[in-house]
């Protein structure tokens, strides 16, 4: 095996250093293997005869390695030839997209090389010391200040074509699986939460200073289980979310070859071969490959940040606005939104990246994968004995770049961060499971690249100088992820069903220390399953984002335990709520009017002053379905606004089930008189209130009613 290992990894490197594919055909060719195979007849020799140079080298890669076996299923039939020029067009990507490292044969010698390679680490890890913005300080306001100033300039990345093969996620009418983007959140896709939280930013500037910024999104796709079709036509119904189809630039990452525990390539008795993406890493490579850095720089951008879709909780209250702007304040170059770990979940750790030269040492914050510790010689241990948490902090996949920074950086590290993961059970035959893997990158080893130099051991104050950074947040405000099926793992962390619960403890919080609400408190995780959630509270982001600006437009009252409060609306004042049962408020135009701008003073509103809501309420059992929106009501009152519309309400008794919907461009005004309620309806052109925000000599913002 070793004298395979280094055959492979000599012909690597004759292919990455060739000239061009003739010359990259001419190596190939000189192998032993290739010139045996050459000489012998059969369906794929009489296939190259008639093929141009790159679907020639890519099969002829394949014999190289030694995989060309899986051409012995290859029996003659009308469509051979057809399923042959398939089978290459599929591999022709990943001939691309690795020739920095020798193309296919290149991707086979690097995954042997891993499949076999010993514990060794030749560089040392330390803990990162991180700025804590969990509290708001001084330095958090200047830095959610500096984040939302510089929004003309910063870029939102997501990638968005993984598998997501343990969401057993499917199509209800056809059984097709589907990608993990499509995931059902509270009632749409978890891809969508992306950008609901995107324009609350978006919308908070708008209010601040009346700049209608849309930020360009690049998004990685693939093509497994169709995701990038699925991605674009969700787009396409939902009217690209409000924004320019030009706002957004989208690219596929390579499908990769998965290989059993011996490094073979596995595929079906069809000669259907198994193909799955190769990580979060290409990302780079694939922006740089298909223009996206370009079309950035056109546009004036600056920065990104990097999100994954599996983590609907890192917008929440001011987390990636205050890890952006730490990076922007003090000129950081990449960045690491992170908080404390679990020990033993299957998360990554940011490290302090230390390693011994000839000159000195070289320093990065960076990441090490969970798959990894072993490898490196990386203790998964607490932090204390008998703590939940682990000495080093997660990584979250919550990033900031400075992007000619990381296109810099793909040029000297095009894949980075790759490893190989073998814990994947697949069965490739009826009745046949076996453990296969596939050679995998991540995007946030890019940092690896994106170094520090010193002459000596740097101490903990140095740390604070390093192009990398690293902040430090409270876990649940930072990372709660969907990746598991609940149904089949019975646990709740790392499920959607885990996730909701994160969300509701962030709720209860965001009521009862910023709000003056009296709540009942949120169950733990085995009388969460037993009974379901206490109370729930799901607001629209564009409420705030930001707690504090959530506290001032809502204001003091009572909820009772198995209540609901569903706030879907941006404009809203309530004042002496009490609540039980079920209010819903949903704002057709949170934001304003779309056909006359993406903003606009003219958005619906609601105020609510000394209100008490008294109806069934929800059926509230077990939490399973309400994370995917399937809300059971015995009763509830619903206030539906159409437009630019307003409702208020003061010193009203709701009892019972109702539906008050307003129509646009009118204002209801509920009251009671004699005992009962009535509605006054008037016609509106312009809003009766509004909020004036501003930001205070302390950079705390503040909202006033005009």
């Amino acid at each position: 095996m070793t004298e395979k290992k280094n055959q492979l990894s000599v012909l690597a490197n004759k292919l990455k250093t060739a000239f061009d594919l003739h010359e990259k055909l001419e190596v190939l060719q000189g192998q032993e293997e290739v010139i045996q195979f050459l000489k012998e007849k059969g369906l794929v020799q009489t296939y190259l005869q008639n093929l141009n140079e790159e679907c020639t080298l890519v099969l002829l890669s394949i014999v190289a390695i030694g995989q060309k076996k899986m051409f012995d299923s290859l029996k003659w039939k009308p469509d051979v030839f057809e399923n042959l020029r398939s089978f290459t067009h599929q591999l022709i990507p990943v001939e691309r997209f690795y020739d920095s490292i020798g193309g296919i044969v290149g991707y086979q010698a690097t995954l042997t090389n891993l499949l076999h390679e010993k514990k060794t680490s030749a560089v040392n890890f330390r803990k990162p010391i991180g700025k804590d913005i969990s509290e708001k300080n001084a330095f958090t306001h200047k830095a959610i200040r500096k984040s939302l100033e510089s929004a003309k300039e910063i870029s939102e990345f997501y990638a968005v074509g993984g598998a997501g093969d343990r969401l057993d996620l499917r199509n209800p009418k056809t059984d097709e699986p589907l990608p993990a983007a499509l995931l059902p959140f509270l009632g749409r896709s978890i891809l969508e939460t992306l950008f609901r939280d995107l324009e609350a930013r978006e919308y908070l500037l708008f209010k601040l200073d009346n700049s209608l910024v849309t930020t360009p999104v690049v998004l990685m796709t693939s093509n497994e289980k169709n995701n990038h079709q699925y991605i674009t036509e969700l787009f396409e119904k939902n009217d690209w979310f409000g924004r320019n189809k030009d706002d957004f630039f989208l690219f596929n990452q390579p499908l990769v070859p998965v290989v059993d525990e011996n490094g073979d390539w596995v595929f079906k008795d069809n000669f259907e071969l198994v193909l799955k993406p190769g990580g979060h890493g290409a990302i780079w490579k694939g922006a740089l490959m298909n223009g996206a850095f370009e079309w950035l720089e056109k546009k004036g951008i600056k920065s990104a940040i990097i999100r994954q879709i599996n983590n609907p909780m890192a917008a929440i209250d001011h987390g990636i606005l205050g890890f952006t702007g730490a990076g922007l304040l003090e000129n950081k170059l990449f960045g690491f939104a992170s908080c404390p770990r679990v020990v033993g979940s299957c998360e990554g750790m940011n490290v302090l990246r230390e390693q011994k030269n000839e000159n000195g040492y070289s320093y990065s914050i960076t990441n090490v994968e969970y798959t990894e510790f072993d490898k490196q010689n990386i203790e998964d241990v607490p932090e204390e004995e008998g703590s939940l948490y682990s000495a080093y902090p997660a990584n979250t996949n919550i990033l900031f770049a400075d992007l000619q920074t990381v296109k810099n950086a793909v040029k000297i590290d095009p894949i980075p961060g790759m490893l190989l993961n073998m814990k994947t059970l697949m069965e490739v035959k009826e009745g046949a499971t076996i453990k296969v893997g596939r050679l995998e990158s991540t995007m946030q080893n890019i940092a690896d690249s994106i170094q520090d130099h010193s002459l000596d051991p740097i101490t903990e104050d140095e740390q604070a100088h390093l192009k990398t950074y690293l902040t430090k947040n409270i876990r649940r405000k930072t990372i709660s992820v969907t990746k598991n099926n609940f149904e089949k793992t019975k646990k709740l962390f790392e499920t959607r069903e885990g996730c909701f619960l994160d969300l509701l403890y962030n709720a209860e919080d965001l009521l009862s220390n910023f709000c003056g609400f009296e709540v009942p408190n949120q169950p733990d995780e085995k009388k969460f399953l037993e009974e379901g959630p206490s109370f729930i509270f799901l607001y629209h982001p564009g409420l705030g984002p930001l707690y504090d600006i959530i506290c001032q437009k809502i204001q003091k009252g009572k909820i009772y335990k198995k209540s609901e409060l569903i706030l879907e609306i941006s404009e809203i004042f309530i004042r002496d709520l009490t609540l039980e049962g079920s209010l819903v408020v949903d704002a057709k135009s949170p934001f304003g009017k779309r056909a006359e701008s993406r903003f606009s003073e003219k958005a619906a509103r609601v105020r609510l002053e000394n209100v008490s809501v008294i109806n069934k309420g929800l059926k509230l059992e077990s939490p399973i379905g309400y994370p995917a929106g399937n809300f059971k009501r015995e009763e509830s009152v619903k206030i539906i606004l159409n437009g630019f519309s307003e409702f208020q309400a003061k010193n009203v008794v709701f009892k019972g089930d109702q539906v008050i919907e307003i129509p646009e461009g009118y204002k209801v005004t509920a009251f009671e008189e004699g005992g009962k309620i009535k509605f006054l309806k008037e016609k509106i052109d312009r809003p009766s209130w509004s909020y004036c925000y501003h930001f205070l000599e302390d950079n705390r913002i503040a909202i006033k009613q005009v």
